[in-house]
């Protein structure tokens, strides 16, 4: 709920071409060019994605 507020926040702002990020425990926002300059892998056998799987989120790789 809170990312939807933020990004909804951006858009009242005008701050197209941003998009909300979670750095250091803290919502805020983030150029999109910022964020997509570098390819970042998810570590796919960290516990987040353990746990979706477990719950039936597929993330195509299957």
């Amino acid at each position: 709920m809170m990312f939807g507020a933020a990004a909804v926040d951006l858009i009242r702002e005008k701050r197209f071409g941003y998009m909300v990020s979670y750095r250091n425990g803290k919502i805020g926002s983030v150029p999109i060019y910022e964020a997509i300059k570098e390819l970042k892998k998810v570590d796919l056998n960290c516990s987040e994605i353990q746990t979706a799987r477990a719950l039936g989120i597929s993330f195509g790789c299957e």
